[in-house]
């Protein structure tokens, strides 16, 4: 579940990466010297002819993905966890909510963590129920908790009011969890990597010992743990670092209140390699170093059958999407500009996070990146750009740039800010074929709630 600090949601964690400069190489460095290395580059997962093939039937601005991709990263996942039998994936709904991707994923054998109303719709709609949904909300209307407790979703209380709000609503279901948070700062390998003292979600400690003697007397019978503490960490050591965490509460709640423990949800939180010179995560050593922390504090404790669970979207699907684009405009004032189809509208964490995402020409992967362009939308907001300051390939009008890593957290946020209507959503699948799984807005859509005759009369004339 993608939710904690936004500045550590939208950056790599701050160690004076070249991630976190937005684009800017300094005077010295290779790009702007014009060479290109290794360092410098990301590959795609579809070359500059499928592109076109795709453009003819699908305009830009779009975002692809990569079924092969998705696919693969599932089965890594599970590799690593494979220790655990119990062991299940929720992908997080919001990440990507598109029912074409969360139909590979259940056919993976991932469930679905969901947040809202229209995501457990979403899960439902996809032949997903039952324990395949988490449901992990926060200032939670009543009528998410009566359709979460009509599918049977396994529903994560974020708060320890909300306990007696759940029964007055549903009853309190035999199997709960409860989300965990421990407030000051949470740290790893002596780095800090988030501040939970300053989220708003979950119990405290006190809250949580509390809370589940109170579920114990409601009916509660089988118990889960969940905790968020950092978002996009890189290096191997947060789930290690959260899963001490976690298996100790466990310990402690086991034997303080006797609850029947049945899953530790380490949530989401693993990131993704954003920079071409980042490593991404090892999740095969990660689930390694998870096992010898579940052998060290869970075995002892008589939770040796204790299931693990993730809600990982990033992961899952960051490195498998781009977002493919036309260059429309070139503009040579104080600065270099490269106007292009897309905007913030389309992907909002540059514009929101200062977030990198790499660039490729298409077509130019092997040109020098001579030319330093800042890489611009349309919107009337001066912080819509894609990059800044960012040595390329020199552009020309009507090249296609791609940009990465927008599987997750990139059209899921988009939004209509000066009117700008969402792009559309291609499937690239494992046999080379592809598929519109999400059609581009029209201007119908956009107006679609307003009961308005004047525009009824001016839609029908300008676009019949």
């Amino acid at each position: 579940m993608s939710q904690g600090n936004p500045q550590n949601q939208g950056t790599p964690q701050s160690q004076g990466s070249p991630a976190n400069q937005v684009g800017q190489l300094s005077p010295g460095s290779r790009a702007n010297q014009g060479e290109r290395c290794a360092a410098d580059i990301k590959h795609t997962f579809a070359d500059k002819a499928k592109l076109d093939e795709i453009i003819r039937r699908c305009p830009t601005p779009f975002h692809l993905y990569d079924e092969r991709g998705i696919r693969e990263q599932a089965r890594r996942l599970k590799e690593a966890f494979a220790w655990n039998p119990g062991f299940k994936e929720y992908f997080a709904v919001k990440a990507n909510p598109n029912p074409a991707i969360l139909r590979i994923l259940k056919e993976e054998g991932c469930g679905t963590d969901c947040s809202s109303f229209t995501e457990l719709l979403l899960s439902e709609a996809v032949g997903l129920t039952g324990s395949d949904i988490m449901f992990s909300s926060n200032v939670t209307p009543r009528r998410e908790y009566e359709l979460a407790h009509k599918l049977g979703a396994i529903i994560n209380l974020d708060d320890f009011t909300h306990i007696d709000f759940l029964n007055e609503i549903c009853g309190i279901p035999e199997t709960i969890c409860c989300r965990y948070n421990p407030g000051g700062v949470f740290t790893a390998s002596n780095m800090v990597m988030d501040n939970p003292g300053e989220a708003k979600y979950g119990f405290t400690k006190e809250q949580l010992f509390l809370g589940f003697r109170r579920l114990q007397k409601l009916g509660a019978k089988r118990f889960g743990v969940h905790a968020f503490l950092a978002s996009n960490t890189k290096g191997d050591d947060y789930y290690p670092e959260l899963a001490r965490v976690l298996f100790s509460l466990a310990a402690e709640l086991k034997a303080e209140t006797g609850a029947d423990i049945r899953f530790v949800n380490f949530s989401g939180g693993v990131g993704i390699a954003y920079h071409p010179d980042e490593a991404a995560p090892d999740i095969m050593k990660i689930g390694g170093e998870v096992r010898k922390a579940y052998d060290e504090i869970m075995r002892p404790a008589g939770l040796g059958e204790t299931a693990i669970f993730t809600e990982l979207g990033r992961f899952m699907l960051g490195e498998n999407g781009g977002l493919i684009t036309t260059a429309l405009h070139k503009k040579h004032i104080y600065k270099e500009y490269v106007g292009v189809d897309a905007c913030a509208a389309n992907l909002m964490r540059p514009a929101m996070y200062k977030a990198y995402h790499h660039i490729t020409v298409m077509g130019k992967e092997s040109a020098a990146p001579t030319q330093k362009y800042d890489v611009t939308g349309a919107l009337c907001e001066n912080n819509d750009k894609f990059a800044i300051d960012r040595m390329l390939p020199p552009i020309e009008i009507g090249d296609i740039l791609w940009i990465h890593d927008t599987g997750a957290h990139g059209f899921s946020m988009g939004y209509n800010y000066n009117g700008k209507l969402r792009s559309a959503e291609v499937l690239l699948r494992c046999d080379g074929s592809f598929e519109l799984i999400r059609r581009a807005e029209t201007p119908g859509d956009y107006f679609a709630t307003l009961d308005d005759p004047g525009l009824s009369r001016v839609l029908k004339e300008q676009l019949g």
